[in-house]
């Protein structure tokens, strides 16, 4: 399986450390995040941290390692309350209905950092909502059982918490075999439970979408509202191919990898790169050039550098190379540029 998917998804560490307090509580303890996840203690409890996909994989394994608890994904969807999901939490319990809040989480998922799939079906009886895998084939059987748990788990806990007793659910459907904790499902849930279908559902009475939210509050819907679809905005924009290829400039240091390198990082034939990328408007080269005028920039400002030092710092084996390059990108010399 190759991981540069679950490396390119990043997802907010409050996850990672609500799960982490779920195997300690199971029995996991003196776990060394470092040598098994690859995520120090200090970072996995920071306020503003992320962790891949494929190191939160990682957790998930070591939590069904440690502990005698196959039903890990309920337990961990169980402790995801309305507000665990920082921002998305608060356009969806300040919503006016049920439905709103139901359109919202649908909506405004991405915010929390999964790319699960998630759609919403309504008929006059019965609401559905379905859970899919983007890249179904790159996630490990057990990753998607716990996932599946885990969503529905929270899901419940979320809906409870805004409709109390009023809110029931029908049926559920699970994508996977029947587990050997099924009874625990039904406790939860309420309801039957029917293991080995094609999706992943979790259905309830349609009515309850025009109950009122007593956690309504029409002037911070408005607020979080805009807060989101401003997050959503930048989730886009941070992942179009000419940002991905540019983040990955920006981070290597020594020479420029090559075109043929970059394809063989997005698993793209170097012509579908080149053809991608001019769907943007833009070039491979261009982006380079765009790079490494802004590191020369960056190292210029450092009188500590002479210009030959910064052009080794970019790559560059000749520094009348860098220099004939600088020439080109801004119109001046490098010394030129340090006396403006």
């Amino acid at each position: 399986m190759n991981d540069k998917l679950l490396d390119k998804e990043q997802i907010p560490t409050i996850y990672a450390a609500v799960l982490y307090k779920v195997i300690e509580n199971a029995g996991g303890h003196d776990i060394d995040l470092g040598r098994t996840v690859g995520i120090s203690k200090e970072k996995l409890f920071s306020s503003e941290g992320r962790i891949s996909r494929r190191q939160f994989g990682r957790l998930i394994d070591l939590g069904y390692k440690v502990t005698d608890s196959p039903e890990l994904g309920l337990e961990f969807g169980r402790q995801l309350n309305v507000h665990t999901d920082g921002l998305m939490s608060q356009v969806v319990i300040t919503a006016n209905t049920l439905g709103e809040a139901v359109d919202r989480m649908m909506k405004y998922y991405p915010v929390c950092g999964f790319s699960m799939l998630q759609s919403v079906t309504v008929t006059d009886d019965i609401t559905t909502l379905r859970v899919t895998y983007p890249y179904h084939n790159r996630i490990k059987p057990q990753h998607k059982i716990f996932t599946a748990e885990a969503v529905f788990a929270s899901y419940w806990v979320k809906l409870q918490s805004m409709l109390g007793d009023k809110m029931m659910l029908s049926d559920m459907k699970l994508a996977f075999g029947r587990r050997k904790y099924a009874k625990d499902y039904e406790d939860l849930f309420g309801c039957p439970v029917r293991f080995d279908q094609q999706f992943n559902e979790m259905t309830f009475p349609t009515a309850l979408l025009n109950q009122p939210l007593k956690t309504a509050n029409p002037f911070l819907a408005d607020l979080s509202k805009q807060l989101c679809d401003q997050r959503i905005k930048e989730i886009s924009e941070q992942d179009t191919l000419p940002n991905q290829v540019k983040l990955i400039l920006q981070k290597n240091t020594g020479e420029v990898p090559s075109l043929n390198d970059l394809a063989d990082h997005f698993e793209l034939s170097p012509k579908a790169l080149r053809q991608r990328l001019a769907r943007h408007d833009t070039s491979y080269q261009h982006i380079v050039n765009s790079v490494l005028k802004e590191k020369a920039c960056y190292f210029l400002g450092d009188h500590r550098l002479s210009v030959d030092d910064v052009a080794m710092r970019l790559g560059y084996s000749d520094s009348a190379n860098f220099r004939r390059a600088f020439k080109r990108w801004t119109g001046k010399a490098p010394s030129e540029y340090r006396r403006c």
